[in-house]
């Protein structure tokens, strides 16, 4: 009776009658798979006894499961993935808290709850799907469950918020029932695992006792290892030009989104100042824009110099530059070196977050007339009758705001036609053309203040003796 050739018990392949073992897997042929135990062949050679039937089964299992078994390794492999995402998520967080305690201080971090919670959440999670990494190859089942109910359990917060898009949805659902598949797949290793003892995830070395130096063990164990190296090559390969790829997004996204040049609004600010832009496009650089404190005190100090739509031109002459701030320096006009150092303009700018602003300019002190022809048009219109002389030497905003009350007040003190008389003022000039003028009346002093506004000196500030 001719022999029949040897199937291997562990990997199905066909081997020749007198092989002793598996030309594929090294596994020893002449074990007995119903029992578990090593017995010897026939004398003819023939495979060990068993059933027909038995061996096709078996036969059918094993390839079954050598394919669905793949299953557990890659969610051992997502477990893994997610873990990781898990924990950049939390140092990304705690990177922001941090930054947002450097900008707004520490009290608004510590009345940040929900980061906390989310910071709580992501944490639990991320040991949560550690452990499964760890442990999804001895209880497949549970693991898998675990990781698709976590999975359903986001998409039904992602539905219930109503946050996300369709292709979101679509996305995570389609992973939901991925997931619960492979739920089904490890369902049915772990029942292959338990009905067939010999069966196992990961492969386990040959016994010393039959190991063969040189033999089919040694030559199935050389063509693995050759195989392990092809792989790893193939993975560092894929690892370096991941990283290439990733350093290369990283410096694309850090290209992207730098703060652009100092050059580029130092160059804008200075046209828009030589084309004789409204102030407010200049202001419009500050971090709040013209409507902000240091935007008004821009658009007021061009005003009392005439400059709100032309000014004479700037000319760079000067630069100190640091890592987040640059000061310019410029010479006002086309004057000569001789009253150079007097006119100059200075701006200063500094990044805030991913753009440069404008934080400050230092304008030339104001070019005044003398203050006593005002002292003396006010003193005439004080000792004068009614009050519209003295309305008149009022700056307008000033005039606008103050006038009713003003009138309301001389006339409580009957002082609207006629006023005591004044008379050597006491005059203290101030930097920056302002000044300040002095009268005693009736044991006390009326004091105004003046400031150069464009070509002449206006009334900003009126203070009448006390009662």
């Amino acid at each position: 009776m001719k022999s029949l050739p040897r199937l291997c018990s562990q990997c199905d392949h066909v081997n020749p009658t007198t092989a002793r073992y598996c030309e594929s897997c090294g596994f020893g042929l002449d074990r007995d798979f119903s029992t578990g135990d090593d017995s010897k062949a026939t004398d003819d050679g023939d495979a060990p006894s068993a059933k027909p039937e038995d061996r096709a089964a078996k036969a059918h299992a094993r390839r079954e499961f050598a394919r669905i078994k793949q299953v557990v390794f890659r969610l051992r492999s997502l477990y893994w993935v997610i873990a990781a995402l898990d924990v950049v998520y939390l140092l990304l967080i705690l990177t922001i808290l941090k930054r947002t305690a450097e900008l707004v201080g520490e009290e608004a971090v510590e009345g940040a709850d929900f980061a906390w919670i989310l910071i709580a959440i992501l944490g639990g999670l991320a040991v949560i799907h550690a452990i499964g990494a760890i442990f999804v190859t001895r209880a497949p089942v549970v693991w898998a469950i675990v990781l698709a109910s976590l999975q359903t359990l986001w998409l039904g917060i992602l539905v219930i918020s109503g946050d996300g898009s369709i292709v979101e949805y679509f996305v995570q659902g389609f992973l939901t029932l991925i997931l619960w598949a492979a739920v089904g797949q490890a369902s049915r290793v772990q029942q292959l695992l338990e009905e067939n003892p010999e069966f196992e995830l990961q492969r386990q070395r040959i016994d010393r006792d039959r190991h063969v130096d040189g033999g089919v063990a040694d030559s199935v164990r050389s063509r693995r290892k050759r195989g392990e190296q092809r792989k790893r090559h193939s993975a560092l390969l894929v690892g370096a030009l991941s990283v290439a790829v990733l350093g290369i997004g990283a410096l694309s996204v850090w290209w992207a989104t730098r703060p652009p040049s100092a050059d580029t609004i130092v160059e804008a600010f200075t046209e828009r100042w030589n084309d004789g832009k409204p102030v407010s496009e200049l202001a419009a650089y500050f971090v709040r824009g013209p409507e902000s404190g240091p935007g008004l005190g821009m658009t007021e100090a061009f005003a009392r110099r005439g400059w709100e739509s032309s000014r004479p031109n700037v000319v760079e002459v000067g630069r100190e530059e640091s890592d987040r701030s640059v000061l310019v320096t410029y010479r006002l006009g086309d004057g000569g070196s001789s009253e150079a150092d007097a006119r100059r303009v200075r701006a200063s700018f500094s990044v805030e977050g991913d753009r440069w602003i404008l934080t400050g300019v230092d304008l030339p002190d104001l070019e005044v007339g003398p203050i006593e022809p005002a002292v003396r048009e006010f003193e005439a219109a004080w000792n004068g009758d009614g009050p519209d002389a003295m309305f008149a030497m009022m700056e307008a905003g000033f005039r606008e705001s103050k006038q009713e009350s003003f009138r309301r007040v001389m006339q409580k003190r009957e002082w609207f036609e006629k006023r005591p008389q004044v008379a050597d003022a006491t005059v203290s000039l101030q930097t920056d053309g302002r000044a300040r003028a002095a009268w005693e009346l009736e044991n006390d002093e009326l004091s105004v203040k003046f400031e150069w506004w464009k070509t002449g000196w206006k009334v900003v500030g009126l203070r009448l003796p006390s009662r």
